[in-house]
């Protein structure tokens, strides 16, 4: 697991042993305890940190019944409590080209496009080794560790012409002893995530541009809009299941077709009219509202930075 999460795991048993009692036997706790402990933490804290605690519980009596210290799954019985799930945000073009206007030549505009032309999470591109960017080729290599037990699963990216003259500048000037991409100077090694580089790009950048402050994996968002076909961004993006990037996508997108619909209807109802509402444009169909399908990273950047009348319409288009 990652150390972020092994903290976090390791605060909600700390505060459930803090509740239950340090000298509580394991095979005592009931549900009434986890209970009481999920209702505490919904009060003092939050009902999302509150669900939060409740799954890492159900995780940790799962572990347990599997290794023979329980019998079943108290926490799993308790009912998560009603939230307003949180809306992934997209940032509107323009502020993205604000942001590579604004990154200084150098780690900051290399890192801004790595992290563009790949859709990948920050991690990935921390972490990039030379050893996975095959230049003659143009493909660079994506190792994700969000697998069950840890596994670390890689990916290929085909390299846009942009994401190509990066690296290989990079290369020539970077010394071939260097194992990383991007190197912390002040170590020799790879940037750790809580590098002060790593740690606060995303709000120097976003201050720096007059943007509203997003993080790096609103960048991921943002460029998961631009594909339309859920296969193309499953590979993309590195989900194991292509369930989760059809909610990712859900998720980010919005149907403006249904307004179409939603105009047609009440038109015939108050001219009159029978006939039934014009739904044939077909999937992928160039027309000025949709505009040209988008399939590939190289193609979404190239509109931000090519185009001059580049506004917030453009987020528009991306989140049909």
């Amino acid at each position: 697991m990652k150390p972020n999460t092994i903290s976090y795991k390791k605060t909600a048993y700390r505060r459930f042993i803090e509740f239950a009692g340090a000298m509580t036997p394991f095979r005592s706790i009931g549900k009434a305890t986890i209970d009481g402990f999920v209702a505490v933490a919904a009060k003092m804290i939050s009902k999302k940190t509150a669900n939060k605690y409740k799954t890492e519980l159900s995780s940790l009596w799962a572990w347990a019944g599997k290794e023979g210290y329980a019998a079943d799954n108290p926490p799993r019985q308790i009912d998560a409590y009603a939230i307003k799930k949180a809306v992934k945000y997209v940032p509107p073009a323009n502020d993205i080209k604000s942001l590579l206007d604004a990154a200084k030549p150098g780690f900051e505009h290399d890192f801004l496009i790595c992290l563009l032309h790949t859709a990948a999470r920050i991690s990935e591109i921390r972490l990039l080794a030379w050893e996975d960017v095959d230049l003659e080729r143009r493909v660079i290599t994506l190792w994700t560790s969000k697998r069950r037990g840890g596994n670390m699963e890689a990916r290929k990216i085909a390299m846009s012409d942009t994401l190509y003259q990066v690296l290989s500048r990079l290369r020539e000037s970077d010394p071939r002893e260097a194992r990383h991409v991007f190197t912390d100077p002040s170590t020799g090694n790879a940037f750790t995530r809580t590098s002060n580089r790593i740690k606060y790009l995303m709000r120097d950048l976003c201050l720096r541009a007059g943007v509203r402050h997003f993080g790096a994996h609103s960048l991921r968002h943002f460029m998961a809009t631009g594909f339309h076909d859920p296969y193309k961004a499953q590979k993309v993006l590195g989900h194991q299941n292509l369930k989760t990037t059809e909610i990712y996508l859900h998720d980010l997108g919005v149907d403006r077709e249904a307004a179409s619909v939603f105009e047609d209807i009440t038109n015939r109802i108050t001219n009159g009219e029978n006939s039934a509402p014009n739904t044939a444009m077909q999937e992928g169909e160039n027309t000025p509202e949709r505009g040209p399908v988008i399939n590939s990273t190289n193609e979404i950047t190239n509109e931000i930075t090519n185009r001059k009348n580049s506004t917030n319409e453009k987020r528009d288009y991306f989140l049909q």
